[in-house]
């Protein structure tokens, strides 16, 4: 029941599943094996959720295209082209999409009012909780605009970008308001001048190929949370492609002592957030263990009542919300429970709880 695996799973088969692409942008071989596991990985990361669908094309489409100004395209990227175009209209065709959407405000609201107040709480976090995120986009690409030649164009977009860094992290303590259709129009600007930043290197330096279209896959896996101003668990996505770009960055650096000591510190964080998450996977197991005892003594008619308690379960690792009164038939029809048998809900104490 941890909410995390809508999220987590997918991203890992999808920085598996475009290791070819990936290779290819950046010149290195793939051994034969990977050529034949990578397209099953990419599938399943592209079926698993619809975010990562809309980046698989996104990043596929724009790896063809810079491709082909070098070289003829193989048919194997064809293939997964073509498979990733199938997977997305699959995923904005089938049922559920439709089920789903009918779930959301979307269905009874004035979409463009809707729209507009969606996308105003979508941006507001890169102003406040996620502006180390937004600062981090703009370090990268001033780090590759800084090889490139100097220009009108070049030095333009130089200070777009200082400007975002610097708006981004002093926003909130200087005052300015969190959310205003402002920060709509001004994150952008901001993050197009980064994109102009990442295709002018890619342009003048062709080993560097792969910083657009990573890049534009990582905000296209944000189309959907945007529109629907979601934040929070679809934002992971963001997160982790910034990191390897970030990373990516890193690579480029003179200094191979430098470079090592960022990927020393980018494994030890990785292991202390592993260890950090032990203690609360342990008690949410614990927890979901006393539910399993209440429904199979509901079974053979030991009782009566099943309690689904939000207060021992620790929300940062568990979709807690699914045990809600909003899922009492769901939940009635998956532990195969008959009408007799009461389902009790027990609200955290607060949203932060």
């Amino acid at each position: 029941m941890d909410g995390s695996c809508n999220y987590l799973y997918p991203m890992l088969f999808l920085l598996i599943g475009v290791l070819p692409f990936w290779n290819a942008l950046r010149g290195r071989p793939l051994s034969r094996p990977l050529q034949w596991i990578c397209p099953i990985f990419f599938v399943v990361a592209g079926l698993m959720h619809e975010q990562i669908a809309v980046a698989l094309f996104v990043f596929c489409m724009a790896s063809l295209f810079l491709l082909k100004k070098q070289k003829p395209i193989s048919p194997y990227f064809l293939v997964l082209f073509i498979l990733s175009a199938a997977i997305l209209i699959f995923t904005f065709t089938c049922p559920g999409a439709y089920y789903r959407l009918s779930t959301t405000s979307y269905a009874t609201t004035n979409h463009q009012e809707l729209l507009i107040r969606n996308l105003i709480n979508y941006f507001s976090v890169f102003n406040g909780t996620l502006w180390p995120v937004s600062v981090l986009m703009g370090l990268c690409s001033l780090y590759f605009l800084h090889q490139c030649p100097m220009g009108r164009f070049p030095r333009l977009l130089k200070l777009l970008i200082c400007l975002g860094c610097v708006l981004s992290a002093l926003a909130k303590p200087i005052g300015l308001p969190a959310k205003s259709i402002f920060w709509v129009f001004f994150f952008a600007i901001y993050y197009l001048a980064i994109l102009l930043g990442f295709l002018l290197t890619a342009h003048e330096m062709p080993q560097y190929q792969f910083l657009p279209a990573l890049y534009l896959s990582l905000w296209s896996s944000q189309a959907i949370p945007a529109v629907l101003g979601a934040v929070g668990r679809p934002m992971f996505p963001l997160i982790i492609l910034t990191l390897l770009l970030a990373l990516s960055t890193a690579e480029g650096f003179q200094n191979n002592h430098v470079i090592s000591v960022i990927e020393v510190c980018a494994a030890v964080t990785a292991l202390l957030a592993l260890l950090h998450a032990i203690g609360p996977f342990q008690s949410n197991f614990a927890a979901y263990q006393d539910i399993e005892r209440q429904v199979n003594a509901a079974r053979f008619g030991q009782s009566n009542v099943v309690t689904f308690d939000q207060r021992k379960l620790n929300k940062h690792y568990c979709y807690f919300n699914a045990f809600s009164q909003a899922y009492h038939y769901d939940i009635q029809q998956y532990y195969g429970l008959n009408a007799k048998v009461k389902i009790r809900f027990i609200a955290s104490a607060s949203p932060d709880a």
